[in-house]
C-alpha cells in the first residue's frame, strides 16, 4: 500500500535531515565557499597547530565581544565575523582531519572507547554548568545532538573548545581536569582523521584539493584574526593586547611580555 504523500514528504525530510552535515562539518561546508575565493596566490600554508589556534581564538574572541558596545563603534570591524571565528577554526580542523585516513582498526577501536569516555564526562559537567548558567545551554544541546562515531569524535573536539575558551571562568568550578581537556581534543581530532563520513564510498580516495581547502580555511581565519587583534588594541591598548588577545600560536595565552632592561648600576664618585 503506497504512503499518503504527506507521510511521504515528511520520511524525505526527516531523511534529509539525518544526512544532513553536523558539527565542524556543518561548519567546513558553511565556510568553504567563502574561502575559495582566497586568491591562490594567497593562501598561506598550515605550519600550525590547530588545537591551540582554536584556544586562542576563543580567548581574543571573548575578550573582545565582552566589550561590545565599544566594538561597535570601531571604523571597519565585522563583530559578526569575530563572533563566528571560532566555528571557522573548527571547520579548518575538520578539513584538515579530511587528508589522511589511514590507521588500523585496533587503534580506532581504542581511540573511541577513549573518546566515549571523554566526551561523557566532559558533556555530563557541561550540562550541569549550563544549568548553572556558566556555560551556553544552547550550545551544549547542540553537543548532545547527533548520535555515531563521527559525532563522539566531533563532540570532543567541541567540548574541549568550549572548555577551554571558558577557562578562566570555570576554574575551580567542576572537576574535569586541563589534561582530559586536552585529551579530549587530541583524541577527537584523531578520530576525524581516519573516520569516514557514512555517505563516503568504501574506498574513496581523498583529493589533492583537500589540503588547499584546508590552507585557503587557514587564510581566511588568520584574516579574521587580524581584525580580532586590531580591535583588541583599540579596546585594551598596546599593553594589554597580547594578554587578552593572545597569538594564536602562544602557549600560555598570550605572547610574551618583554622583560624589563635592567637598570645601569650607579656611578662611583
Amino acid at each position: 500500500m503506497a504512503k499518503p504523500k504527506t507521510q511521504k514528504k515528511a520520511d524525505d525530510a526527516a531523511t534529509e535531515t539525518s544526512m544532513s552535515p553536523t558539527g565542524s562539518q556543518a561548519d567546513y561546508e558553511a565556510f568553504l565557499p567563502l574561502a575559495r575565493e582566497v586568491p591562490e596566490g594567497e593562501i598561506v600554508p598550515l605550519r600550525a597547530d590547530l588545537q591551540l589556534a582554536l584556544h586562542n581564538a576563543q580567548l581574543g574572541v571573548d575578550a573582545v565581544l565582552a566589550e561590545k558596545k565599544r566594538l561597535a563603534a570601531l571604523p571597519e570591524t565585522r563583530v559578526d565575523d569575530i563572533a563566528s571565528l571560532p566555528k571557522l577554526m573548527l571547520a579548518a580542523i575538520f578539513a584538515n582531519t579530511q587528508i589522511d585516513r589511514s590507521a588500523p582498526a585496533s587503534d580506532i577501536q581504542r581511540l573511541l572507547a577513549r573518546a566515549s569516555v571523554l566526551r561523557k564526562l566532559l558533556l555530563s559537567t557541561a550540562e550541569a554548568l549550563a544549568a548553572a548558567g556558566l556555560l551556553p545551554a544552547a550550545r551544549v544541546e547542540k553537543i548532545r545532538a547527533g548520535t555515531g562515531k563521527l559525532d563522539i569524535a566531533r563532540d570532543c573536539v567541541e567540548l574541549s573548545a568550549l572548555f577551554a575558551g571558558k577557562g578562566k571562568e570555570l576554574r575551580g568550578k567542576h572537576a574535569v581536569s586541563a589534561a582530559q581537556v586536552t585529551e579530549a581534543a587530541e583524541v577527537g581530532t584523531a578520530l576525524l582523521k581516519v573516520l569516514k563520513p557514512g555517505r563516503a564510498k568504501r574506498g574513496s580516495a581523498i583529493a589533492p584539493a583537500a589540503a588547499i581547502d584546508r590552507d585557503r580555511l587557514w587564510t581566511l581565519a588568520l584574516r579574521r584574526y587580524e581584525s580580532v587583534w586590531r580591535a583588541g588594541a583599540y579596546l585594551f591598548g598596546p599593553t594589554d593586547v597580547d594578554e587578552k588577545v593572545p597569538s594564536l600560536q602562544a602557549s600560555r595565552g598570550g605572547r610574551p611580555k618583554k622583560a624589563a632592561a635592567p637598570k645601569a648600576p650607579p656611578v662611583e664618585p
